[in-house]
């Protein structure tokens, strides 16, 4: 081999020895790159996932946002049905049954007759008593009078008293000392009474149709 061949192999492994270490350092910063990039955009990540919960977690943001109900959904459970319940299919003959309807019992209704009385309703004498005063101071003078007194019979007609057809009983009875101290004559549908004494006084006329007789009272105090 010549000098100059020689010196031709030398440049030629020199230059393939140079070219291999700019590959190598060309790829380790290519990795650097890489590495360093991947760091940064970690790093965007975990602030932007800071800032979002620190958002999510201020009362101006919980204000906005509308409320997540937080119930949980109602579970229907399973409707089971029965056996007994299952619906026949259509081609099921249903056969009568032989047991006797039961028929609904209907409770007969009373109808009341009203019978006329055998025994008939008797006549009575109805008194009305009347009197101009009630009480007063002693010396009390009172008029008293049971005029319009009546007999209602039994089919309510009335048959009222005359001078003619009824009698009258007068009575002034001194309730204070419980003794009789007046039964006046004549008898008349009217009557008049002076009060002497203080005290309660009582009143009684009787009326007389016939057999039918009737009595009434007035009280009177004498003051």
């Amino acid at each position: 081999m010549t000098k100059d061949a020689a010196s031709k192999n030398g440049r030629g492994k020199g230059q393939a020895t140079s070219a291999k270490e700019t590959q190598k350092q060309d790829a380790n910063v290519t990795i650097t790159l890489i590495i360093q990039t991947a760091g940064i955009v970690i790093a965007v990540i975990g602030c932007l996932s800071a800032v979002t919960v620190a958002l999510l977690d201020s009362p101006v943001v919980s204000q906005l946002l509308p409320p997540t109900s937080t119930i949980p959904p109602t579970l229907t459970p399973p409707v089971d049905t029965p056996p007994d319940t299952a619906v026949p299919s259509a081609t099921h003959t249903f056969m009568p049954s032989a047991e006797p309807t039961s028929t609904p019992y209907i409770i007969p209704t009373l109808t009341a007759t009203l019978t006329p009385s055998d025994t008939p309703v008797p006549p009575r004498m109805v008194v009305i008593p009347w009197a101009n005063k009630y009480g007063g101071p002693v010396p009390l003078k009172v008029q008293f009078s049971v005029r319009g007194s009546y007999v209602e019979l039994a089919d309510g007609t009335r048959s009222y008293c005359a001078p003619s057809t009824c009698s009258y009983t007068w009575s002034v009875l001194f309730t204070t000392m419980n003794q009789i101290v007046s039964t006046p004559k004549p008898w008349q549908e009217t009557f008049a009474f002076t009060f002497n004494k203080k005290g309660l006084y009582h009143i009684e006329a009787t009326v007389c149709q016939g057999d039918i007789c009737g009595s009434a009272r007035i009280q009177v105090e004498g003051r």
